[in-house]
């Protein structure tokens, strides 16, 4: 869970600077899902969750197994 201001800054501040800069951006700029002026709104985005102190975020990872 990224729920710290330290987790937060990294966390926010990465994505900001790959909603800009990244193959994630390249990519939503070649799919048109998104065009200069969203990536631009969505670092903002990232960048004033990381700095608000109520700000958490919680990525669950799993898995299925297969057992056929």
């Amino acid at each position: 869970m990224f729920d710290t201001d330290e987790k937060r800054a990294w966390w926010g501040g990465m994505w900001a600077d790959r909603a800009l800069a990244s193959a994630f951006a390249g990519h939503a700029r070649a799919l048109g899902l998104a065009d200069d002026a969203l990536l631009q709104r969505s670092s903002v985005a990232w960048r004033e969750w990381a700095e608000h102190p109520d700000g958490r975020i919680l990525l669950p990872h799993g898995e299925i197994l297969d057992r056929c």
